[in-house]
């Protein structure tokens, strides 16, 4: 993922997207999933990027038009919350604005698994 993700890929994603909710009327939540982004910053670019404005603003600038997207469509767009774990507040707080974070448990319960959420 770059730094400025590619326009026509995005638009791609909101095209697929809005295929599939035209075969669910009266949908109010998407679950778009978003983990596995561990390799996140791990080109030279985007780690450059993640260094100057952090791992959330990289994420966001790539899933925050598929985000846009839905919620003007009033639907409520729902995430992993794992790949955020390590995310400074601010990038939190914008994403909790346009979609739901589903806790994703490994291990036993996710309340008193260590290192399972930020606090």
């Amino acid at each position: 993922m770059r730094p400025v993700s590619n326009p026509k890929a995005i638009c791609i994603g909101i095209n697929l997207r809005a295929g599939l909710i035209t075969l669910m009327p009266g949908v109010k939540q998407f679950h778009l999933g978003g983990d596995e982004a561990r390799t996140l910053g791990q080109n030279p670019e985007t780690k450059a990027y993640i260094e100057q404005h952090g791992k959330g603003d990289l994420y966001l600038r790539h899933v925050g038009p598929i985000l846009e997207n839905l919620n003007a469509r009033h639907i409520r767009p729902i995430l992993w919350h794992d790949m955020m774990i390590d995310w400074d507040d601010k990038a939190l707080e914008s994403l909790a604005a346009k979609c739901d974070i589903m806790t994703w448990g490994y291990d036993g319960d996710p309340d008193t698994t260590e290192g399972h959420f930020n606090t």
